[in-house]
């Protein structure tokens, strides 16, 4: 029985990886692989313990000379995360990412040695162990079922079953959603890797796919692969695929792995063919073009050269243990490139680097790489010395086992270098790494400890094992609590308006979660916004509402006292409370400042600031950070109109008629410039001038009343009363009740009822 869990909880891992998601919480996806993830690995880790405890009486273990190395980079990990900027970050992962995570690391890191001691490269016969054919065939199976519901999504077939009446996950019928990523770059990549082991693999023939099912699966796999990759078409997996299979090549033909057999390889060279003409070169975009499938865009994400100047900054902060494992996106904050700023996603705070190894070194930091590195070092050596000595040996394990999973494992950390790492490739990484570990065969060492010989063993091994038993039950539970907290922050978001008893129910079970008590004090607040709006309102319902949301706020402060975020959230409730509470001006502005602290090259939290400055007539002040907000980026509307305001008030018109003109070409799409110019010119008199101000802004929404308004004032003054007439009586269309407007237009034709009253006595009289 020991044995079957043990099996399944490998194979059951191997297979649902790449397919497991669940619709009921907020990020579908990784959220629950990881949960997943550490589920399989615990029950299988106790069954390990508790086969050797109660059924062999004795201690049974594996082990090698990597062993160490894994252990001094979990080790790291754990440091990294006690000592994080945001420890429930490292330990569950950033939210809506969640990985990297301790929770995903510890679980790869426990699933690793289960694996290494559980499974053999070749299955004896009548044994229950589970053999390595097992393992590929399995991952083969359900990497299959993986493409072909990928398929299904992006050519819309889920959506048509949906039509027909069969009730599916709403996720399921929106085009591009997979089982396997979030995004179709990161599902590309995992197909490409998985392309280039079966490439490989193929190579070696019967020796790795032994039967026909598998071989013709096999087949199917990979050209099933080749179509998405080719509809995807991301440089990223076409350069991965590049480096793998070239040095695959070069190294069977270094070594003669395939001898006078060299037409195995025709595959690999086909493969690679493929992606080099696609790496430069998309044949195929003129038939795709103008359809869905053609407008196919990689995932914007932070490029190398930045990635690695933040994590340059990262250690130069936290040399030792970086910024905290899962944190890049405080590291992303504070030492935002400046290159962004003049981008579209300037606002975008992004959660990962745009590579693994520049990501890992921003948050473990120095000792974190060099323990990755040093691992990764250690094994290819070992691996090589291996293949080396079965070269020599003519042994048959270099031609279907030890040599295709190092080079996938050597693709996957090539992939690390090109590509951000989620929790289905970190999976794959691990699993071909203990595949390659497992092929060294004779490298492993077997330790045993019979519990007659050694009977202290077998009571320290009992101990151990119900300690397992609690602490796993004591991180169960607790993990239980934040899948629930999920649930309910998920069924909250559905119906914000309606749910916030839902959202009361995540902060009670997910009490770590800075993010459910953020989204609490929001909702709070604008209950209590909706109250004050009331004909009637409830003022104690009002002060008590008020008081939820900052403490909520506080709490979540608390939790997260480095998140800016999290200080500009407090930020804007003391803003909002401003005449509920005496001294809330001053505590906003100092929730800002310190907000600005942890994000000093963001231009709207600098211009929040000189807002505020404002309210409190400074002036001087208020200007200053104004500036620095145009420093930081030059077209930010909200900081220019401000100093332009400032500059009118000072009575320096020209000057700001100049900095309107500049704003207004730099981003000539944009309403507000074009208003507040037209504004100064008509305040200067240059009709002319404003009216083509006024137009564009008509131009950019017709239905801009401020706009329609002064056109219609300029029209006024230029004597066209008509014209006029109909710019205000749109005015009162979109604005009904609005007396100012009425009265305008009461006043203009009031003399044309008087002009048309005297036209008709003057007629009669004659």
């Amino acid at each position: 029985m020991w044995k079957k869990v043990i099996n399944l909880s490998i194979l059951g891992l191997v297979f649902l990886m790449p397919l497991f998601w669940l619709p009921f919480t907020f990020e579908v996806l990784e959220f629950n692989k990881i949960y997943l993830l550490f589920a399989l690995t615990a029950i299988g880790i106790i069954a390990w313990i508790g086969k050797m405890v109660f059924k062999d009486k004795e201690l049974k273990i594996k082990t090698t000379s990597l062993d160490i190395l894994i252990l001094l980079f979990l080790g790291v990990v754990g440091f990294s995360s006690f000592f994080s900027k945001d420890q429930i970050i490292s330990v569950l992962g950033n939210y809506g990412r969640f990985w990297p995570s301790l929770l995903g690391t510890f679980s790869l890191g426990g699933f690793y040695f289960l694996f290494i001691n559980n499974v053999r490269i070749e299955k004896k016969e009548n044994s229950d162990e589970v053999g390595s054919k097992a393992i590929v065939n399995t991952f083969l199976v359900s990497t299959f079922l993986a493409t072909i519901f990928s398929y299904l999504s992006i050519f819309g077939i889920w959506q048509k079953v949906a039509e027909l009446g069969v009730k599916l996950p709403k996720l399921m019928t929106l085009k591009g959603f997979n089982s396997v990523s979030g995004n179709l770059e990161a599902l590309s990549m995992f197909l490409g890797i998985i392309s280039a082991f079966l490439v490989i693999g193929l190579a070696f023939k019967d020796n790795f796919f032994s039967k026909l099912w598998s071989k013709t699966l096999a087949y199917l796999t990979l050209f099933a692969n080749l179509g998405l990759l080719l509809i995807f078409d991301f440089s990223s997996t076409w350069l991965v695929l590049v480096i793998g299979l070239s040095l695959f090549l070069i190294f069977a033909f270094w070594k003669r792995i395939f001898k006078k057999d060299v037409n195995r390889l025709s595959i690999a060279v086909f493969f690679l063919v493929i992606s080099l003409i696609f790496l430069f070169f998309n044949p195929l975009s003129g038939l795709l073009r103008g359809t869905s499938l053609g407008r196919i865009q990689p995932e914007v994400r932070v490029n190398h050269r930045a990635s690695w100047n933040l994590a340059l900054e990262s250690v130069k902060d936290n040399p030792a243990l970086g910024a905290g494992l899962g944190n890049f996106s405080y590291v992303y904050s504070k030492y935002k490139p400046a290159s962004i700023l003049k981008t579209n996603f300037w606002q975008a705070n992004f959660d990962r680097a745009g590579n693994y190894l520049a990501d890992l070194t921003a948050t473990t930091g120095i000792l974190g790489i060099l323990a990755y590195l040093s691992l990764l070092s250690i094994f290819i050596f070992i691996s090589y010395l291996v293949i080396q000595k079965r070269i020599k040996e003519k042994s048959k394990l270099i031609n279907h086992k030890t040599l295709p999973f190092l080079f996938i494992t050597l693709v996957l950390f090539v992939a690390q270098i090109l590509f951000y790492q989620n929790s289905i490739l970190a999976f794959t990484f691990w699993m071909f790494l203990g595949l390659t570990v497992v092929s060294w065969k004779g490298n492993l060492k077997e330790k045993e400890f019979k519990f007659d010989n050694f009977p202290e063993v077998g009571l320290i091994l009992n101990v151990f094992f119900w300690l397992i038993i609690a602490g796993l039950v004591f991180c169960s539970f607790n993990l239980g609590k934040y899948y629930l907290a999920d649930m309910h922050y998920r069924t909250y978001l559905e119906n914000p308006n309606q749910n916030i008893s839902e959202l009361e129910n995540a902060v009670s079970f997910g009490n770590r979660r800075a993010t459910y008590y953020v989204a609490l004090s929001q909702a709070y607040l604008g209950k209590a916004i909706q109250e004050v709006n009331q004909e009637t309102p409830d003022q104690e319902e009002i002060r008590n509402l008020v008081r939820k949301s900052i403490n909520a706020g506080k709490i979540a402060e608390q939790l997260a006292p480095n998140r800016a975020s999290v200080k500009k959230n407090i930020g804007v409730i003391y803003r909002e409370i401003e005449g509920m509470a005496q001294g809330a001006l001053d505590w906003s502005i100092k929730s800002f400042e310190q907000a600005l602290q942890l994000e000093p090259r963001n231009p709207a939290i600098l211009t929040e600031i000189g807002r505020l400055k404002l309210r409190q007539d400074k002036l001087d002040e208020a200007r200053s950070y104004f500036e620095q907000a145009v420093g930081v980026r030059d077209n930010y509307v909200e900081a220019q109109l401000r100093l332009a305001d400032l500059e009118e008030q000072n009575g320096e018109t020209d000057k700001a008629i100049e900095r309107l003109k500049g704003l207004a070409d730099r981003a000539p799409n944009l309403l507000e410039p074009h208003f507040q110019l037209g504004r100064l010119y008509y305040n200067n008199g240059e009709l002319d001038k404003a009216t083509e101000q006024f137009l564009t802004s008509i131009t950019i929404n017709p239905n801009h009343s401020n706009s329609l308004y002064s056109l219609g004032l300029v029209y006024e003054k230029q004597g066209e009363i008509d014209r006029a007439l109909q710019l205000f009586q749109k005015v009162s269309e979109l604005n009904p009740g609005n007396n100012d407007v009425q009265i305008k237009i009461n006043n203009l034709q009031a003399p044309q009822i008087e002009e048309e009253a005297t036209s008709t006595t003057t007629t009669t009289e004659e």
